[in-house]
Parts: structure tokens; C-alpha cells; sequence
């Protein structure tokens, strides 16, 4: 069996391309800012709520006991992404191979969730081994940095998120559903779906309502991920998905972290992933992809959310990041290297507010993989020029699966983006940083500032 699992992962290794898609910048590297997510974590859900999203099947264990925390593994994969970091940036000249990094030299910060705390130690660890890079955090929770909106310190009006959202879709959610079609087919042959409180109206995962539960006839009754309308509910910090995709989402989720997790093939989805099996993983993510492409892309949304991180990432990147009213510690003026570790939104926020696509791709097949990460590089070129490269950059499942080394040899999966406003025709799409700097403060939401 495990051959069976190297053969498909060097199947779809092979379909996708060695490392194409990105160009390595060119000039002297002065400054790196990343901005991760966080490693492999047990789901959000407790297997007692996962229950009702399959019959007849029992979810697996997880060792962290809890539900969300980062994994020893999930420590193990960000310390490997650490431990790149420190070989990419040597090799760049930015800091040594080796050797502790001075105190003013290397700066992480970390949203104040368990799983964020942890992530940014890890990647301490792999960044300089046997030194201590304190993780700084800030004392309020929610940090304001990484949640704005419910911090309180940007508000999102709820009816203009869904007429945002809604804009996005001519067909409304019945035609996404529809386009999304075999993606949630798969999904539910690898969840077999749903018992019959998923389907009844008071249930936090579905959108019917009772004329809708009566139109397609599912209400009170065992139905299939096939048969629920993806729609809109409200909450606190504005609307949420609700539905078929959004089921389908979390479960897909929860699939690759069982597969990057290790867990035994049978425990990956029910044994349903085994072999060439996996490319089906690849299909269930389109609806995580779709989702947080309409909940955290969606300009609206992802300017409110996103504005504090990005000008504290142009803060960090022109050497002032002390100034202004930027919350919480912040990194030094010379830091070299710098990372905020948050989330998944954040990396979602930030994508679309410098306007910048990454696909998913057969090693990637999550936009915003576990511990994947943007990275911006200010370097000089020789005439003096300061230019900004900005690339996405994640393990590829074999690498998460089988724990891989990174290396300059056998780097992780990177793409170098393109912002539509400010990037150059050139190799590595660069932008001078004056106008890096104004595309990304014509982004910003002043009111989401303060």
C-alpha cells in the first residue's frame, strides 16, 4: 500500500512540474517579510459535530486531544519551512548558514491562538536550531492585526458583504452549485452524507429553510451533500456560507490535514484516498478554494480584514515599521528577516487586495495550504534600484507527507505573483518599491487603521 501512495504522489508530482511558475529574483536581498499560515492542526470541529456530516462512519482521532490545536507533526513540517527560510536567505547573502541570528536580525510575530503560538516557534526552531527567537504576540485577543473585524477594529456592514458576494456570482449560489457539480459529487462520495439533522432547517450547516426543504424534499429525512442548497447565513462579523460547498469545504480540509497529518491510509478519509485514489483530494478542495475565494477574496471583505497586516508588511519592508498606529510589537527598523504567522484568511485577504492569483495545482491542490505563506524580498539591483518580488510559496503533499527536507536542492512549491498594479514585465514580476508602495496604500481602508 505504501507503494501504492509513492506511486501516485510521484504521478501527480510529474503532472504538475518541477517548481514552474517561479523565477528566482535577481539583486542583493535586504529584506524578507513572510506572512504564514499556520502548520497542520487538528479540525476546528469535535468528532461529535463532524458526526452528523456522515453516516455510519466514525472520524478519526487526533492526538492533540482538542479540536484545533497545531500537531506535533504540523510542528514538525512549519520547523522544515523554518529551516528553508534560513537556507533561502543565506544563500541570498541576507544572513549567515549558520549560527544564532543577532537579537535585532530576525523578528516572528504570531496571531495569540494555540496553534498560531506554536507554528511561529517551530519555524524559530528551523530558521536558527538550538537559539532562542522569542515570538512576540500582542496582549489583546483577538489581535487586531490578524482579526480586525472582530477585534472591533474595523467593522464589515453585513448587507454590503452579501451584495458584494452576490455580485460575484451571475447565477447566484444554484448556478455555483451547479459548476461545482462533480467537486461536490466526490466530496460525497468520500464523506458519504449527511444524517438527517444536516438536512432540517435549525441546523448550523444547512441553509434550507422550510420552503426550500420542501422544494427538494430532503427536510426531516437522510439526504446527500448532492441535495443541499450552498447559500448565506448571517453572523457576527458578517455573512457566512452555509450549504453543500460549505460542508464540502471543511470536510476537504480536514482530508489533506489527515494526509499531511500521516495518519494510516485507511484512517485518510475512510481508505477512500488509497493509491491513484488521491487525485480525488485534488477535487473535493475545489470547494475549499471556491469558498474562501467568495468569504475572503471578495474585495469588500478582504480589504477590512486584511488592511492592518498589509500596511504592517510595507511598514516591515521599508524599515518604519515602528511608526504610525500599527498594534502591537512590531519588528525593529533593521530586522532582516520577519514573519507574522496567522491564518489561512490571511494569506486569502492579502492575495486579493495585491491582486495577485495562485492556483491550485495536483502538489498543491489547497490555495492556502498548512504553513504556506507569502513572501515579499526587497532587494537591490546593481543601478541602485529597490525592487519588491512577492511569490507564494507551500509544501507539496509528497513533502508533507513524507516529512522532506528543504533544500536549495529540493526547495518547497513556489510561484512568483503578479500584481496587476505595480509589477514589471519582467522574469520574477517585480515592482519598484515607490510604486509597490503606492499601489499598496491605495489598497488600504483608513478607517481599518487605527
Amino acid at each position: 500500500m505504501r507503494q501504492l501512495i509513492v506511486a501516485a504522489l510521484c504521478i501527480l508530482t510529474a503532472s504538475a512540474g518541477a517548481q514552474d511558475d517561479y523565477t528566482p529574483p535577481t539583486g542583493k536581498l535586504v529584506k524578507m517579510v513572510v506572512v504564514s499560515r499556520h502548520g497542520v492542526r487538528s479540525p476546528l470541529e469535535a468528532n461529535s459535530a463532524l458526526a452528523a456530516w456522515t453516516v455510519g462512519r466514525a472520524w478519526p482521532a487526533w492526538p492533540t486531544g482538542r479540536p484545533g490545536l497545531l500537531t506535533d507533526r504540523g510542528g514538525e513540517l512549519a520547523a522544515l519551512m523554518g529551516g528553508y527560510y534560513r537556507v533561502h536567505a543565506a544563500q541570498a547573502g541576507l544572513v549567515p548558514a549558520s549560527g544564532c541570528p543577532t537579537s535585532r536580525s530576525a523578528f516572528i510575530r504570531a496571531d495569540v491562538d494555540e496553534r498560531t503560538v506554536a507554528t511561529a516557534q517551530a519555524i524559530a526552531r528551523g530558521f536558527a536550531p538550538d537559539c532562542r527567537i522569542d515570538v512576540q504576540r500582542a496582549i489583546p485577543s483577538p489581535d487586531p492585526l490578524f482579526h480586525p473585524t472582530k477585534a472591533r477594529v474595523c467593522a464589515i456592514d453585513a448587507k454590503k458583504a452579501e451584495r458584494a458576494i452576490l455580485a460575484r456570482l451571475p447565477d447566484g449560489f444554484a448556478g455555483l452549485d451547479r459548476k461545482l457539480g462533480a467537486a461536490i459529487a466526490t466530496t460525497q462520495d468520500l464523506l458519504q452524507c449527511c444524517r438527517p439533522d444536516v438536512c432540517s432547517r435549525p441546523h448550523a450547516d444547512s441553509c434550507c429553510r422550510e420552503s426550500a426543504c420542501a422544494k427538494t424534499g430532503v427536510h426531516g429525512s437522510a439526504c446527500k451533500l448532492t441535495d443541499i442548497p450552498t447559500g448565506l447565513t448571517g453572523g457576527k462579523a458578517g455573512p457566512r456560507m452555509c450549504g453543500a460547498i460549505r460542508i464540502g469545504s471543511t470536510a476537504s480540509e480536514i482530508f489533506l490535514l489527515q494526509y499531511a497529518q500521516g495518519m494510516r491510509e485507511q484512517d485518510v478519509a475512510w481508505g477512500a484516498l488509497n493509491g491513484a485514489k488521491l487525485e480525488r483530494l485534488q477535487s473535493a478542495l475545489t470547494l475549499h478554494n471556491a469558498q474562501f475565494d467568495l468569504m475572503e477574496r471578495t474585495p469588500y471583505i478582504a480589504a477590512r480584514q486584511g488592511s492592518m497586516l498589509l500596511r504592517a508588511v510595507l511598514s516591515a519592508l521599508q524599515g518604519n515599521a515602528a511608526s504610525g498606529q500599527l498594534t502591537g510589537p512590531m519588528p525593529p527598523n533593521d530586522a532582516a528577516f520577519v514573519a507574522f504567522v496567522g491564518h489561512d484568511t490571511n494569506l486569502a485577504n492579502l492575495g486579493a487586495m495585491i491582486e495577485a492569483e495562485w492556483s491550485a495545482t495536483p502538489q498543491v491542490p489547497d490555495q492556502t495550504a498548512p504553513a504556506s505563506a507569502l513572501v515579499f524580498e526587497l532587494r537591490v539591483q546593481a543601478n541602485g534600484a529597490r525592487d519588491v518580488y512577492v511569490y507564494y510559496q507551500a509544501q507539496s503533499l509528497a513533502q508533507m507527507r513524507e516529512r522532506t527536507a528543504l533544500t536549495a536542492a529540493r526547495p518547497p512549491v513556489r510561484k512568483s505573483l503578479h500584481l496587476t498594479r505595480c509589477s514589471r514585465g519582467e522574469p520574477g514580476a517585480p515592482c519598484e518599491l515607490a510604486e509597490f508602495s503606492a499601489a499598496i496604500k491605495r489598497s488600504l481602508v483608513t478607517d481599518c487603521l487605527k
